[in-house]
């Protein structure tokens, strides 16, 4: 496996995702809204799980834990909101569901230009960090990255690895009948 840069990877999931919710704001039935959604809680689930993970550690080893902790909040705050997302359905009602996605983009705006601005250029100056290294295991992490918004599950090491080792077959499962046997890949266009 050739590895990339793990600032160049967190990038580009955060493009996915902010492509998803462009391309939600231009929908025009609830099905696709619902569609659409689907793929956001899923992209931020697995983009989640590589992160504490990976980058969260790495975090924890050049700056101890109060950086690590106010990143794993960040974070569980944003898997309540799509948790409360995953929940809902958007033909019941379109105007909460509309809502729950607002609260989800506004989480996830605030969090990924913390990190694309502050934390990661922080991170990758530190000493002993090798950006290549990082980008290697966090496309590792990919192959058992969850889809779904585990609330109830560690966010720590080693205990979530362990955790989303045995989730994500099942998270696969689910998303099978989610996207009806098609899982969609998310290739935002290059700008």
């Amino acid at each position: 496996m050739s590895a990339t840069a793990v600032d160049v990877l967190v990038k580009a999931d955060h493009d996915k995702v902010n492509y998803l919710l462009s391309e939600y704001a231009k929908a025009p039935t609830t099905e696709v809204k619902q569609q659409l959604a689907y793929q956001i809680i899923r992209e931020l689930a697995m983009h989640s799980s590589k992160e504490e993970e990976v980058l969260y550690p790495a975090v924890k080893s050049a700056f101890g834990t109060e950086e690590y902790e106010k990143l794993l909040e960040e974070h569980t705050e944003l898997k309540k909101a799509l948790a409360t997302l995953s929940s809902m359905n958007a033909d019941k009602s379109e105007a909460a569901f509309d809502a729950q996605v607002a609260s989800v983009k506004r989480i996830f705006e605030a969090h990924y230009k913390e990190e694309e601005d502050v934390e990661l250029p922080k991170l990758l100056k530190a000493e002993g960090v090798c950006k290549m290294k990082l980008g290697e295991e966090f496309e590792k992490a990919a192959a058992h990255a969850v889809t779904r918004p585990h609330t109830w599950a560690p966010d720590k090491a080693p205990l979530n690895k362990i955790a989303n080792m045995m989730t994500a077959p099942l998270d696969a499962a689910a998303d099978i009948i989610r996207f009806a046997g098609n899982v969609p890949s998310v290739n935002p266009p290059a700008v």
